[in-house]
């Protein structure tokens, strides 16, 4: 009996059913929203597949991931997690309504110069599931649907006057990422907390030029 439903599901998908050790360790908490759970069925599958001799590209390992995770969740939550496990990179993502994805290289130097030395995660000490957040009755996206648009025209914005450029401004990022928070928050009360409000203000305090809260819709 496995009780892991990732290991369990991904164990089915390749086929695989001779006695097999798994060991995992991890660096961040399951439900902090850092999409720890999509890195671990890409890398479980990559290390499977590997194993049992086939070397997917990253396209079918995309494909194979997306299937655990839709019987996992229940095809409940999104596709965008999965991306920078089979990707790589530095990478702006435009999905389609029809569920076509195109990929567009970021100049990574870019990023790792001006972003690093910048960003400040904190741990709110909180763990969310993302497929309780978003159910249909708690995340009707129907209705909120201009929020959405809203959120897609700040991140199109900043891709095409910054960093399709090898350009990078810190102020328009600060000012795009809070912008797009406020909105994403209209879209359904479960996705902020009280505790988030708190270490967004002390940020503020100290020059932070935009914040957001991470995952489980945020």
């Amino acid at each position: 009996n496995i009780k892991n439903k990732i290991i369990k599901e991904c164990l089915k998908i390749t086929k695989i059913n001779f006695p097999l050790y798994i060991s995992t360790v991890s660096d961040i908490p399951a439900g902090s929203g850092l999409g720890g759970s999509s890195a671990f069925v890409v890398g479980l599958l990559k290390s499977l597949n590997t194993l049992i001799g086939k070397n997917l590209s990253e396209n079918e390992l995309y494909f194979q991931a997306k299937r655990v995770e839709d019987i996992i969740n229940k095809n409940i939550v999104g596709i965008q997690d999965l991306f920078p496990a089979c990707f790589g990179g530095v990478n702006y993502y435009k999905i389609s309504k029809n569920g076509f994805v195109k990929i567009l290289k970021i100049n990574k130097n870019i990023i790792y110069k001006n972003l690093n030395n910048n960003l400040k995660l904190y741990w709110t000490g909180q763990i969310r599931l993302a497929t309780k957040i978003i159910k249909p009755n708690n995340y009707n996206i129907i209705s909120k649907r201009i929020f959405l648009k809203e959120i897609m025209k700040l991140s199109d914005n900043y891709y095409l006057s910054n960093l399709k450029n090898n350009n990078f401004n810190l102020n328009e990022l600060g000012l795009a990422l809070s912008k797009s928070w406020s909105f994403k928050k209209k879209i359904s009360k479960k996705i902020d907390i009280p505790a988030s409000k708190k270490i967004i203000n002390y940020a503020n305090q100290y020059g932070a030029k935009g914040s957001k809260l991470c995952g489980a819709g945020g």
